[in-house]
Protein backbone atom coordinates (compact mmCIF):
# COMPACT_ATOMS: atom_id res chain seq x y z
CA UNK A 1 0.00 0.00 0.00
CA UNK A 2 1.39 3.39 -0.96
CA UNK A 3 1.06 6.47 1.18
CA UNK A 4 1.78 7.13 4.80
CA UNK A 5 0.49 6.43 8.25
CA UNK A 6 -0.04 8.83 11.10
CA UNK A 7 0.54 8.44 14.80
CA UNK A 8 -2.55 7.08 16.58
CA UNK A 9 -4.08 5.79 13.33
CA UNK A 10 -5.72 2.35 13.26
CA UNK A 11 -4.51 0.14 10.42
CA UNK A 12 -4.45 -3.58 9.63
CA UNK A 13 -1.16 -5.49 9.38
CA UNK A 14 0.02 -9.08 9.68
CA UNK A 15 1.29 -9.63 13.23
CA UNK A 16 3.49 -12.61 13.98
CA UNK A 17 1.83 -14.86 16.53
CA UNK A 18 3.73 -16.83 19.22
CA UNK A 19 3.46 -19.99 17.10
CA UNK A 20 5.21 -18.22 14.19
CA UNK A 21 2.14 -17.72 12.00
CA UNK A 22 1.31 -14.28 10.64
CA UNK A 23 -2.32 -13.21 11.04
CA UNK A 24 -4.03 -9.97 10.01
CA UNK A 25 -4.90 -7.79 12.99
CA UNK A 26 -5.85 -4.20 13.54
CA UNK A 27 -3.03 -2.19 15.07
CA UNK A 28 -2.56 1.29 16.49
CA UNK A 29 0.36 3.27 15.03
CA UNK A 30 2.29 4.57 18.05
CA UNK A 31 5.44 6.06 16.53
CA UNK A 32 5.50 9.63 15.30
CA UNK A 33 5.41 10.92 11.73
CA UNK A 34 9.02 12.15 11.88
CA UNK A 35 10.31 8.59 12.32
CA UNK A 36 8.17 7.44 9.40
CA UNK A 37 9.41 10.27 7.16
CA UNK A 38 13.06 9.67 8.06
CA UNK A 39 13.16 5.86 8.08
CA UNK A 40 10.00 4.77 6.20
CA UNK A 41 8.95 2.43 9.00
CA UNK A 42 6.70 2.76 12.02
CA UNK A 43 5.81 0.98 15.25
CA UNK A 44 2.30 -0.26 16.00
CA UNK A 45 0.68 -1.96 18.97
CA UNK A 46 -1.54 -5.01 18.48
CA UNK A 47 -5.30 -4.67 18.82
CA UNK A 48 -7.08 -7.91 19.69
CA UNK A 49 -10.43 -9.30 20.81
CA UNK A 50 -8.68 -11.59 23.30
CA UNK A 51 -7.64 -10.46 26.77
CA UNK A 52 -5.08 -13.17 27.59
CA UNK A 53 -2.83 -10.92 29.70
CA UNK A 54 -5.10 -8.35 31.42
CA UNK A 55 -2.23 -6.57 33.18
CA UNK A 56 -0.89 -5.60 29.73
CA UNK A 57 -4.12 -4.64 28.00
CA UNK A 58 -6.36 -1.62 27.75
CA UNK A 59 -10.00 -2.21 26.96
CA UNK A 60 -10.95 -0.18 23.90
CA UNK A 61 -14.10 1.71 24.74
CA UNK A 62 -16.25 3.12 21.93
CA UNK A 63 -15.55 6.72 22.96
CA UNK A 64 -11.77 6.25 22.61
CA UNK A 65 -11.80 6.00 18.81
CA UNK A 66 -13.06 8.35 16.14
CA UNK A 67 -15.04 5.45 14.66
CA UNK A 68 -16.28 2.80 17.09
CA UNK A 69 -15.85 -0.89 16.35
CA UNK A 70 -18.73 -3.33 16.58
CA UNK A 71 -16.48 -5.82 18.42
CA UNK A 72 -15.05 -5.63 21.90
CA UNK A 73 -11.31 -5.17 21.76
CA UNK A 74 -8.10 -4.42 23.61
CA UNK A 75 -4.79 -2.72 23.00
CA UNK A 76 -2.18 -5.39 23.81
CA UNK A 77 0.33 -2.85 25.10
CA UNK A 78 3.17 -5.38 25.40
CA UNK A 79 3.01 -6.45 21.73
CA UNK A 80 4.58 -3.80 19.51
CA UNK A 81 5.84 -4.50 16.01
CA UNK A 82 7.89 -2.62 13.44
CA UNK A 83 6.30 -2.26 9.99
CA UNK A 84 6.66 -0.43 6.68
CA UNK A 85 3.96 0.64 4.22
CA UNK A 86 4.21 -2.66 2.33
CA UNK A 87 2.97 -4.30 5.56
CA UNK A 88 -0.25 -2.29 5.67
CA UNK A 89 -3.16 -4.41 4.49
CA UNK A 90 -5.83 -1.81 5.11
CA UNK A 91 -6.30 1.64 6.61
CA UNK A 92 -9.31 1.88 8.90
CA UNK A 93 -9.89 5.66 8.66
CA UNK A 94 -10.03 5.59 12.47
CA UNK A 95 -7.84 7.30 15.06
CA UNK A 96 -7.36 7.24 18.81
CA UNK A 97 -8.86 10.45 20.14
CA UNK A 98 -6.28 12.95 21.47
CA UNK A 99 -7.53 12.83 25.05
CA UNK A 100 -6.56 9.11 25.28
CA UNK A 101 -3.09 9.29 23.68
CA UNK A 102 -1.12 9.99 26.88
CA UNK A 103 -2.94 7.19 28.72
CA UNK A 104 -2.18 4.62 25.99
CA UNK A 105 1.43 5.82 25.59
CA UNK A 106 2.04 5.55 29.35
CA UNK A 107 0.61 2.03 29.53
CA UNK A 108 2.82 0.88 26.62
CA UNK A 109 5.90 2.31 28.34
CA UNK A 110 4.98 0.66 31.67
CA UNK A 111 4.26 -2.66 29.94
CA UNK A 112 7.57 -2.82 28.10
CA UNK A 113 10.01 -0.86 30.24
Amino acid sequence: MKGKVSQWEVIEVNFQMPDGRFLPHPALVVSNEELFQDEEFFYAVLMTTKNFFPKYTIEIKAEMLTKASSRQGYFATHIVGMFNMDSVLKKQNTFLKPEYCDFVRSKIIRSIF
